[in-house]
C-alpha cells in the first residue's frame, strides 16, 4: 500500500512540467487521457483504446455498464519507460495500474522500450495495464 501511495505522489510531482509543456486531455466513454502530445494524435490513441475495450468486452461477454468520471480509467501518457520507472521507483516497470477508490489510473509511456532484452511498444504496455483494470470488473 505504501508503494502505491508513493507512486501516486510521484506521479503528481512528475506531472509538474515546465511551462512549455502542453498537456492535453481527451475524454471518451471509458477513458480520461492526459498526454503532452498533439490533440489529433491523442484523439486517435483514444479511439484505438475504445476499440480495444469493445473487442475485449465482446470476447469476454462482459457488460458495458454506464461509466462516470469516477470509474473511467485515467491514463497518463508520459515520455518513455524511463519516466515510468522513476514514477514507480522500479527500473523494470514499463507501465503501471493503480485501482484507486477515487478512480483507477494507469501510467504508460508514449514511446516503448526494452526491458529484460525484450522490446515493448507503448500500445502493448497500455493493453497490459488495461487488462488489469478489466480483470477487476469481472
Amino acid at each position: 500500500m505504501r508503494t502505491l501511495l508513493t507512486a501516486a505522489a510521484l506521479l503528481a510531482a512528475g506531472l509538474a512540467q515546465p511551462a512549455h509543456a502542453a498537456w492535453q486531455k481527451v475524454s471518451t466513454r471509458h477513458f480520461i487521457i492526459y498526454a503532452d502530445d498533439d490533440p489529433e494524435k491523442l484523439t486517435t490513441f483514444a479511439t484505438r483504446l475504445e476499440k480495444f475495450d469493445r473487442a475485449v468486452r465482446l470476447a469476454r461477454k462482459m457488460k458495458d455498464s454506464e461509466v462516470g468520471d469516477g470509474n473511467r480509467l485515467t491514463v497518463y501518457v508520459v515520455k518513455d519507460m524511463e519516466q515510468v520507472a522513476k514514477l514507480i521507483r522500479n527500473q523494470n516497470a514499463g507501465g503501471f495500474y493503480i485501482g484507486r477508490v477515487n478512480g483507477p489510473l494507469a501510467v504508460v509511456p508514449k514511446n516503448g522500450g526494452s526491458t529484460w532484452e525484450v522490446e515493448f511498444s507503448a500500445e502493448t504496455i497500455f493493453f497490459h495495464e488495461y487488462a488489469h483494470h478489466l480483470m477487476f470488473q469481472g
